[in-house]
């Protein structure tokens, strides 16, 4: 299936991923969209290059916070936007224990029939181990940028929103 975009031929999409074989699929499911290889915290495009950077269910899996962040900001246009989507551990400690049982018992058992259940315990692991969104937002300010907001949702979800300073 076609990725949701907007259908404006005057908008174009640049995405990356370290690994070349999500890189692979990604090309298969939208070939509209140039991919390359990097580093999030080596990201190889000139300084304020985007109107918006995106980061979804990616920043667990970053070697370095603070350079990624830094390189999100330095890539984005002078009021653009950066917005991070991803999951965090849940603060609340019954909350917590709950989603633990779920996420490392609960849904393993489910899928295994059907897939591989380590990568979900790698997933629960990985969320169980993340920095708190707070982090996230601190890193990105101390990047450059602006106007950070976070907004919680359910199950340790956050969105984090932040503009680069103008010029």
């Amino acid at each position: 299936p076609r990725l949701l975009r907007p259908r404006r031929p005057d908008l174009s999409f640049e995405a990356l991923d370290v690994s070349e074989a999500m890189l692979v699929r990604a090309r298969q499911r939208d070939p509209e969209t140039e991919y390359f290889a990097a580093d999030a915290a080596a990201i190889p495009r000139p300084d304020a290059r985007f109107d918006l950077v995106t980061s979804c269910y990616t920043t667990r899996n970053f070697g370095d916070l603070d350079r990624a962040a830094a390189e999100m900001i330095r890539v984005l246009r002078p009021g653009g936007t950066v917005v991070v989507l991803d999951a965090f551990p849940v603060a609340s400690s019954w909350l917590a224990w709950f989603h633990a049982l779920w996420m490392e018992r609960i849904v393993p058992a489910v899928v295994a029939p059907f897939t591989d259940a380590e990568a979900y315990r790698y997933l629960a692991a990985s969320i169980r181990d993340h920095v708190p969104p707070q982090r996230v937002a601190d890193a990105l300010r101390e990047g450059g940028a602006t106007d950070v907001q976070i907004r919680r949702h359910a199950m340790g979800i956050a969105r984090i929103r932040a503009t680069k300073a103008e010029g």
